[in-house]
């Protein structure tokens, strides 16, 4: 059994925050909270499509040379379409 550091358990809550804000950014902001589809084959393609907006949006605001954890997905969203 391996026994882990506070530091250790520390940075993996961290890691499991952000984790859990990145899903609620998917869910809230772009909309995936509700699935439309009815098939399992078309909710796998939903999903895979909110992902691929979600990764394309957090790759623009990286390429802002930003933290792209400083900058929200909702921001993100808000600067492109203006």
């Amino acid at each position: 059994m391996r026994v882990y550091s506070s530091a250790e358990l520390a940075e993996l809550c961290l890691q499991r925050w952000d984790v859990e804000l990145l899903f609620r950014d998917i869910k809230t902001i772009m909309g995936m909270g509700i699935l439309r589809c009815r098939t399992p084959a078309m909710v796998e393609e939903e999903i895979l499509m909110h992902l691929i907006a979600y990764n394309a949006i957090r790759l623009l605001i990286t390429e802002v040379k930003q933290a792209p954890r400083r900058i929200s997905v909702k921001a993100g969203i808000q600067a492109l379409w203006r």
